[in-house]
């Protein structure tokens, strides 16, 4: 599998609008195999340029390289390890997924990270925080909804949500719902873990940073296990970061 410098993979304009925010072609990793023909897989309500190019380029990234290297540092990095992790075999990943079939409306989750025995949920954020939204409804109905989705789309497996943001700082209502380690919690905080009560699926909610998923990828470049492909595919992806004034958390 080839990966392709943006640019060289289009032969059409190569910015589009999404939500308000112009997004160059050049911040994206895309591959040979990526729908990109007009333009590219994009949330329709993406508020900010650089975190739809954050998400993409990552989990674009991720897609590459073997589940069974990665999967488990990042479940460490959201929620710890406090268990024996299986080990995937293979993983499915899906960006700006939403459930039309959901009650309300859209249950939106930013990435969906799938195995044989695991769900993932997250919700990315950059230098920004969850908000009241028309569509998707309070901070605290955002996250909620992804409980129930992810955990209903786990079935018997384990389901894990989380938050990627920039900095803990930054996000301060998606902190206090998701950080288990905040104290006193506050009303929105007690609601969300009288939710998971009982969601023996549920295994873990916590958060993790853009420097955490830069670690992952640098983890992955130095890999002797990896083959080439997949440590050029980290290596790239890691420089991208940097690049966005990205730091590695230790």
């Amino acid at each position: 599998m080839t990966i392709l410098r943006a640019p060289a993979a289009l032969a059409r304009p190569t910015r589009w609008v999404a939500g308000g925010a112009t997004i160059a072609a050049g911040e994206f990793i895309l591959r040979r195999h990526d729908r990109c023909g007009g333009r590219p897989s994009v949330p329709a309500v993406a508020a900010d340029r650089l975190c739809t190019a954050l998400t993409w380029n990552v989990f674009q990234t991720l897609r590459l390289i073997a589940p069974a290297f990665w999967m488990r540092r990042l479940r460490a990095r959201l929620v710890g390890v406090e268990s024996i992790d299986h080990v995937p075999l293979a993983a499915s990943i899906d960006l700006w997924e939403s459930d039309a079939a959901a009650d309300a409306g859209a249950i939106r989750a930013d990435v969906i990270v799938e195995t044989e025995h695991a769900v993932i949920g997250l919700l990315t954020l950059f230098r920004k925080d969850l908000a009241a939204d028309a569509a998707t409804g309070t901070a605290l109905e955002q996250v909620l909804d992804l409980i129930d989705a992810v955990a209903s789309r786990a079935g018997v497996r384990d389901s894990y949500v989380g938050v990627i943001t920039s900095d803990a700082a930054d996000s301060p209502m998606a902190m206090s719902l998701v950080d288990r380690r905040a104290a006193p919690p506050g009303a929105d905080a007690a609601a969300l873990r009288a939710r998971t009560v009982g969601r023996s699926a549920l295994c873990g909610i916590g958060w993790a940073t853009w420097g955490d998923m830069l670690a992952i990828l640098d983890d992955c470049a130095a890999a002797a296990v990896l083959d080439d492909l997949e440590r050029y595919a980290a290596r790239r992806a890691a420089r991208w970061l940097r690049s966005a004034g990205i730091s590695p958390a230790r």
